[in-house]
Order: C-alpha cells, then sequence, then structure tokens
C-alpha cells in the first residue's frame, strides 16, 4: 500500500513539475510555413516517446512505425497502443498501433493517426465570414519488421495519407524504410529511417504537395544502475531541404527496482517533456507532458499486450533464462569436453596397444611412431612415459651395440686411439658397463705407451685390475710399465751422482 500511495505522489509531482517550466526561454527558431506532412515527424505515435522528448528513432515498440518501422522487430510482444493528446486551440491527436509477432523474428504491425484541427472560421476574397470549416489529416500505416541479423533489425511502412479542407479532399501513398543495430546485449541501439522515400502527393483544389524525403538518425544507451536500468536516447531529424534540422534527447529510469514504474524526461528544439509509465499484469499506463511556450499539453496513452509477459516479467524473466542459458553453456562445454576425453582415451589405448606389441616384437620403428602419437595425445600420461623409457633404453642399448663392438675390432688390430674413440661412444649410452669401461682403460694405457707416457699408463692399468683383477693382459702391461719406471729411476738416480 506504502509503494501505491509512492507512485501516486510522484506521479502528481511529476503532472505539477511543468508548470514553472512553462515560464523558461525557448531556443531561438527561425519561424516558417512548416512542410507538407510535418505532422507525421514532429509528433509522437505513444505517450511514452512523448514523454522522451520524440526521441525515438533508436527504440523499439507497438507505436516504433511512426519514428523508424525497424522499431517494430523489437517489440516482443503482440501488443495495442492507444493515445489521445489535446493540442492548442481545440485540436486534437489520436494514434492507434497494433502490431503481432508472426514468429521470433517477424512482426506485422498496422497504427492510425489522426489529427483535427478544430473548428476555423471561413471567409471569402473580401473578407465575409462564410461560416466554419473543419481540417482534419488521417494517416495509416502498414509496417512489416524483421530481425535480420541477430544484431540488425530492418523495417519498411506502407502508407496511406488522407487530408481534408472544408469541402476539398486529396489521398496519397507513400514507402518508409528503415534499420536498426542492436550491440552489447541490447544495451546500445542505432538506428535510421527514410520517411517518404517514396512521397506522398496530395491536391486540394488547386494547390499541389509533395512530401519530402526526411531523415531520421538515432541512438539509444542503456546503463545498468543498482539494480536499475537508466536508458538514454537522442535523435537527429532532417524534415526535407527547406526545413531547419531538428533534435531531440531524452531519459528513462526505474527508480524502484522491484516495482513496474518509470519515470522520463526530456527536450527538443520546441519543448520541454517529462512523463511516467505504470504497469500492471500486460497493461501499461503512459502519461507525458509538454512544456511548450504557448501551453502545457498532456498526452495519455495505455498498451496492452497479449500472448506474452509484461515487460517486467519479461525482463526477470529474460535474466533467469539468460542463467540458465549460462549454465545449459557450461554443461555443454563439460559434456562435450568428456566426449572430447573419451575419445582421445579410446584413441591413445589403441595406439599404446599397438605400441607395446611393436616393441614386444622388437620392431621399434613402427614402436616410435606409435609413441610420437600417444604423446601427442597425451603427453604426461606415465602410460606413455613409461613407453618412452622402454623405447629409449632400446635405442641405448642398439647404439651400444653399434659402438662397442667396433671398439674391440679397433683394439683388437691395434688401432688403439679408434678403439678410444670407439668405446667412449659406447660409454655414452651404458657408462656403468663394466666390460666396456675395462676395454676403455686398457685402450687408454695403449694409448700413454705409445706416447711413452708411462706413469698416466700405470694409473690406467692399476685402474682396469681394481675392476678386473684376473685380467692378464693388464698385468703383464702393468709388469712391463713398472719395470721400465723402475729402470728410469735408477738412470736419473745414476745421472744425479
Amino acid at each position: 500500500m506504502k509503494k501505491k500511495w509512492a507512485l501516486a505522489v510522484l506521479s502528481f509531482a511529476l503532472i505539477q513539475s511543468g508548470r514553472p517550466l512553462q515560464g523558461m526561454p525557448y531556443r531561438l527558431k527561425q519561424a516558417d510555413a512548416g512542410i507538407p506532412g510535418e505532422w507525421l515527424s514532429s509528433f509522437s505515435a505513444c505517450a511514452r516517446d512523448a514523454g522522451l522528448a520524440n526521441a525515438s528513432t533508436a527504440l523499439e515498440g507497438p507505436a516504433a512505425a511512426y519514428a523508424n518501422p525497424a522499431g517494430l522487430a523489437g517489440s516482443g510482444a503482440s501488443a495495442m497502443n492507444l493515445m489521445v493528446a489535446p493540442l492548442f486551440s481545440g485540436a486534437q491527436y489520436q494514434t492507434l498501433s497494433v502490431t503481432n509477432s508472426l514468429s521470433n523474428h517477424r512482426w506485422l504491425g498496422a497504427s492510425l493517426l489522426h489529427l483535427a484541427s478544430g473548428k476555423g472560421d471561413g471567409t471569402d476574397e473580401l473578407g465575409r465570414p462564410t461560416g466554419s470549416f473543419d481540417e482534419e489529416e488521417t494517416a495509416l500505416f502498414f509496417t512489416y519488421g524483421t530481425r535480420f541479423f541477430q544484431w540488425l533489425d530492418l523495417g519498411t511502412n506502407l502508407k496511406a495519407v488522407h487530408q481534408s479542407l472544408a469541402d476539398y479532399s486529396a489521398n496519397g501513398y507513400g514507402l518508409d524504410l528503415g534499420w536498426r543495430a542492436r550491440f552489447r546485449n541490447d544495451m546500445l541501439s542505432i538506428g535510421m529511417a527514410f520517411q517518404n522515400l517514396v512521397a506522398p502527393r496530395l491536391q486540394l483544389k488547386d494547390e499541389k504537395e509533395t512530401f519530402p524525403l526526411v531523415m531520421r538518425t538515432g541512438s539509444s544507451l542503456t546503463i545498468p544502475f543498482y539494480e536499475r536500468r537508466l536508458l538514454f536516447s537522442v535523435d537527429w531529424i532532417r524534415p526535407g531541404k527547406e526545413a531547419s534540422a531538428r533534435w531531440a534527447a531524452g531519459a528513462e529510469f526505474n527508480p524502484i527496482p522491484t516495482l513496474p514504474f518509470r519515470i522520463r524526461a526530456g527536450t527538443n528544439q520546441k519543448e520541454y517533456t517529462a512523463g511516467f509509465g505504470i504497469e500492471y499484469g500486460c497493461v501499461t499506463l503512459d502519461y507525458a507532458l509538454s512544456v511548450h511556450e504557448l501551453a502545457i499539453l498532456h498526452r495519455l496513452g495505455v498498451t496492452f499486450r497479449y500472448g506474452l509477459l509484461s515487460s517486467l516479467q519479461e525482463e526477470k524473466l529474460k535474466t533467469e533464462w539468460g542463467k540458465i542459458e549460462e549454465k545449459e553453456a557450461e554443461l555443454q562445454k563439460l559434456k562435450t569436453q568428456q566426449e572430447t576425453e573419451i575419445i582421445k582415451e579410446r584413441e591413445f589405448v589403441k595406439t599404446l596397444q599397438a605400441t607395446q606389441l611393436h616393441i614386444r616384437e622388437n620392431n621399434f620403428n613402427e614402436a616410435r611412431k606409435g609413441l610420437e602419437h600417444i604423446l601427442k595425445i597425451s603427453p604426461q600420461d606415465p602410460r606413455a612415459q613409461a613407453v618412452k623409457k622402454t623405447i629409449g633404453e632400446k635405442d641405448m642399448e642398439t647404439a651400444f651395440q653399434t659402438w662397442f663392438p667396433r671398439a674391440k675390432t679397433f683394439y683388437a688390430n691395434g688401432e688403439y686411439e679408434q678403439a678410444r674413440k670407439a668405446v667412449e661412444k659406447a660409454l655414452s649410452y651404458k657408462p656403468y658397463e663394466l666390460e666396456a669401461n675395462s676395454l676403455f682403460l686398457m685402450s687408454m694405457s695403449r694409448v700413454d705407451l705409445a706416447r711413452k707416457d708411462y706413469a698416466e699408463a700405470r694409473k690406467h692399468l692399476m685402474t682396469a685390475l681394481q675392476m678386473d683383477p684376473e685380467n692378464p693382459e693388464a698385468m703383464s702391461l702393468l709388469k712391463r710399465v713398472l719395470t721400465v719406471l723402475e729402470v728410469m729411476e735408477n738412470e736419473n738416480s745414476r745421472s744425479g751422482r
């Protein structure tokens, strides 16, 4: 109950806020006599847009066809909008807009707009009264909007225009086109519309009028603000070559996140505006006031949605649906990862088994190919590392068996330096092989003897005997080396005397 009273007080305050603004100065604007069909670009077709000072080219909704037919593609629900707007001097302006959703990306709409100027006093050429007359203008739009891409909406209006003045009337037909691009999850929208691309032509008595090409561009930005949403919308309108360009800017804000209530304010080259919107179920009531230099004008609109939820419910559902989609995306990603892992594991096991079979059959060329494949699949897998170790050991054994026999052959042929190099290569693959180490020491001792380096030869031979005490060749050579060293020592002693 308190929230309802708060809404009522705030709404009344917005309505009364226009009174002090009426005396504010307005932007200077060069006077002109207007352009044909100007009423179809200088007003709005719903009270919400009126509260935003008619800055609606980048917005969506059931009445979007008035500013940009592409906005119909973002209206969501099938809906009907009605607005009444008393104007100056008894004039009246009414709109009725209906939109129907054909699918998730196609919409059809129809809009009826009526402008009546009220009674006027007629005179003849001499200024004598001839009685009163009425002037009325009516437009009927048939609109199609489509979500052409995920981020791009397109729309078109086929329109019929009727004008009557006193005893004269005329009909004309035209075409509008528009597009609307959406970015950052619909937070940013940019729109452009070309009105009267096919221009209606009217002739009342002798006067012919052709509606000029009107170009509208606009942008809207929605900013999340502590669970609230703040919307900014701006428009720039070029109504033909002869008329001055117009601009408009507006903002919308929901002050209480849990309530379907929005406040609006805006300004353009001729007025200041304010307004609010209240939702109840599938019905939205919108009010707007326009503080003009001549008077304060009021606009009242109501929107009925059918087939879908209210906009607040839609926002809540969209939020929850977004969370569900995120969770589904995570689960799908996890499922895909698991399926990929299963496929990889099957391929890994199949290749591993084939590789192990090649190892048992001593077919190491194929085993190496299999190892390369399983290492690509899972390089850190312990099973792959075990196979890598087995093949590595086999490779070292093969290399050892290549070089060690060569070393023994060189040694047997007395090519001790070549034997030393060959056995050194063999030891690089199996450094702890006893026989190879023994052959290395014997080769080194033979090389030392060839160089007459008896001290080094003795050292290598004694190490060889420590490794193999029963080595007869090492024992024989050591005796010879010791004998030589003893003779050399005696000779040195005699020389010293």
